[in-house]
């Protein structure tokens, strides 16, 4: 199984994270991930999940936030990361339009 197809466990993820369980579960109240399963004790999370909680950790860590306000920041870092992706596309477009002249 490739990395980007594990599924973690609310316990396995609290352990190779070093976090509670109660800043996981806040994390997810937040919205910040969605992970599959309909209670805490069945919960897994996707590799991307694994990726946004450690990054929602360091700034909590770094920048000593309040999880609301790590949620906040991981969004709009999210939402910067998608029209970065979003201009670089638009750029190829007009490179491949330009060229064409």
């Amino acid at each position: 199984m490739s990395r980007q197809q594990e599924v973690l466990t609310l316990t396995e993820i609290c352990i190779e994270l070093q976090l509670s369980q109660d800043a996981c579960v806040e994390l997810v109240d937040l919205g910040v991930v969605s992970p599959s399963g309909n209670a805490p004790q069945d919960w897994t999370f996707d590799y991307t999940s694994v990726c946004i909680i450690r990054r929602a950790a360091r700034l909590r860590r770094e920048l000593d936030l309040e999880w609301s306000a790590v949620a906040v920041v991981v969004n709009l870092l999210e939402e910067r990361e998608r029209m970065q992706a979003e201009i670089e596309t638009l750029r190829q477009r007009l490179d491949r339009f330009l060229g064409q002249d």
